[in-house]
């Protein structure tokens, strides 16, 4: 297993294909989340990363923008960075 769980894909964290439609991605999520759950013998780690990966799968638009690999799904800011002009 890699370091980090979240060095796989959401769907690999999820166990489904990429190409899953809704209701199956939203069954192996809920699959996953009690499979990894620490009060029913599950890792935190991967507790954590399920819940990651629905973040960033969960809903059409989310998975839309992972999928155009627009940023992991996050929002990006909306401005322009910036600075003083040159004196």
């Amino acid at each position: 297993m890699p370091d980090s769980p979240l060095s796989d894909s959401p769907y690999e964290v999820l166990g489904v294909a990429s190409d899953a439609d809704a209701a199956a991605l939203r069954l192996a999520y809920r699959r996953a989340l009690r499979h990894a759950h620490p009060d029913t013998g599950g890792d935190a780690t991967r507790f954590h990363a399920v819940q990651r990966a629905w973040e960033l799968v969960g809903t059409p638009e989310a998975r839309a923008a992972f999928d155009r690999g627009s940023g992991g799904g996050m929002a990006e800011p909306q401005h322009e960075a910036w600075a003083p002009s040159a004196p």
